[in-house]
């Protein structure tokens, strides 16, 4: 499994960090954030073959990107199958609506773009694009959103991923027997109950999971100054193996 990293910090986008998502096998994108399209083109990446988005939850740092992306599938790069666009409750209105906004223009039946959406919700299972996806729900602003993390199957190997969280037990879920984690660590201590885990976490998960299972640690606020064992703070436009 190939992991291409498009931005790896949070929301204020420290020292330049570009905002936290990931490509997988150059097909699967794990959320959107506004740098994407810039980052996936200095990567040299083919678009025509990434076949879905999974969006964790609707904060802007994670999901702004999408309409760019859209936007280059209508006028720019053609596609030969529907993209496949996975996310909490709403997912398709919200991204019509955006797109709409952003472009001066509602998606249509002319359009090129070729949709295709499918809501998760906590504990759901479905399979999308091939790939076999369970949606945990995430100790994250749980006052205003929804929050998920998303437990796949790829190629044979397992991959979770947090999305943005506090330390609940589904972090535990998605990490189980997992070849990678990749990982909330947005502060270099301690965590933030109902926000952020912190690096103070990553040490209480690196202990709890199999040592066989990686974590590739986002969200960074900065780069931890501990190093853990088979644990890999993310950097921008790295490419990881697993």
């Amino acid at each position: 499994m190939n992991i291409q990293i498009l931005g790896s910090g949070n929301a204020f986008a420290p020292d330049g960090r570009g905002w936290s998502c990931f490509l997988v096998d150059g097909r699967y994108l794990f959320d959107c954030g506004p740098q994407a399209l810039a980052s996936l083109k200095r990567l040299h990446v083919d678009l025509a073959g990434i076949e879905a988005v999974f969006i964790s939850h609707f904060h802007a740092d994670h999901w702004l990107g999408l309409p760019f992306l859209l936007l280059e599938y209508e006028e720019m790069t053609r596609r030969a199958r529907p993209l496949e666009i996975i996310g909490p409750r709403g997912i398709e209105d919200t991204v019509r609506q955006l797109y709409a906004l952003g472009h001066y223009k509602p998606m249509t039946r002319r359009s090129r773009l070729d949709l295709n959406f499918t809501e998760v919700s906590a504990g759901s299972r479905s399979t999308v694009a091939g790939v076999d996806v369970t949606a945990l729900p995430m100790n994250h602003a749980k006052h205003r959103l929804e929050a998920f993390g998303f437990r796949t199957r790829i190629g044979g190997q397992v991959l979770g991923y947090t999305g943005d969280t506090s330390w609940c037990d589904e972090v535990l879920a998605l990490g189980e027997d997992a070849a990678v984690l990749v990982a909330d660590s947005t502060y270099p201590g301690r965590g933030v109950d109902g926000l952020h885990m912190g690096f103070d976490d990553i040490k209480r998960l690196r202990g709890k999971l199999d040592a066989e299972t990686a974590l590739l640690l986002t969200h960074l606020e900065r780069a931890p100054d501990e190093a853990l064992s088979n644990t890999v703070a993310a950097e921008d436009f790295a490419s990881y193996q697993f």
